[in-house]
């Protein structure tokens, strides 16, 4: 069984982050292409890394003509790494919103929702 995702979701994307309230909103935002050059690193607020999948279906168009449609699932793992996640949100909010000294001592679930209140999440 997996472990749970807890969100938000945070997807590090060559340093940018960005936030999102749903692992269904992040699937909607990341690209296959993206994906199979592995751009992204995703976590959860724990700090558990996700791993995102790409899914590919065919679909019927007028019941008929089948054309290959690709999308993006988040699948949880076992592998925690809250301190990486925390360096590189530090890293972030220094470069964009220039983050004080004391963001540093934060707990990972304080940081995490700092960097929501700074820049806001995406849909």
């Amino acid at each position: 069984m997996e472990p749970a995702i807890r969100p938000p979701i945070i997807v590090d994307e060559s340093g940018d982050i960005s936030i999102f309230d749903s692992a269904r909103s992040a699937e909607r935002y990341l690209e296959p292409i993206d994906v199979r050059n592995e751009v992204y690193e995703v976590y959860d607020a724990t700090g558990r890394r996700l791993k995102p999948e790409i899914r590919a279906e065919t679909r019927l168009f007028f019941g008929r003509f089948g054309f290959k449609t690709e999308s993006v699932v988040l699948v949880s793992s076992e592998l925690v790494e809250a301190d990486r996640l925390q360096q590189r949100l530090l890293r972030f909010l220094e470069k964009v919103k220039k983050g004080d000294a004391s963001l540093a001592a934060l707990p990972l679930e304080t940081l995490v929702e700092e960097l929501r209140h700074r820049v806001g999440t995406t849909s």
